[in-house]
């Protein structure tokens, strides 16, 4: 409904408090007619955490700072992955 009010970007990150477990709240995003868009992001805490990280890569058109600290955070991200790879923990 937010987005209907407003003429800057709306994030959707719908939550799960419902008995619905948060898809009420999904479809209501994902459902707003043409002209009012909203971004909307998965449900729960992973949604939350990509909403964040898209508002800050967005930020970080403007900003050096911030774009240096998206790129050190996925390198650092990266690299955790592959440490904990099956493959990579089997390796003698």
């Amino acid at each position: 409904m937010i987005a209907s009010l407003t003429h800057i970007p709306v994030y959707g990150v719908p939550l799960s408090g419902s008995d619905l477990h948060g898809v009420d709240s999904l479809y209501s995003m994902v459902m707003m007619p043409g002209g009012v868009p909203v971004a909307t992001f998965g449900i729960g805490k992973s949604g939350l955490k990509n909403a964040i990280l898209m508002a800050c890569e967005h930020l970080a058109w403007d900003d050096e700072t911030i774009r240096n600290q998206i790129v050190q955070d996925r390198s650092k991200m990266a690299e955790k992955v592959f440490v904990n790879s099956p493959a990579w923990t089997n390796q003698s």
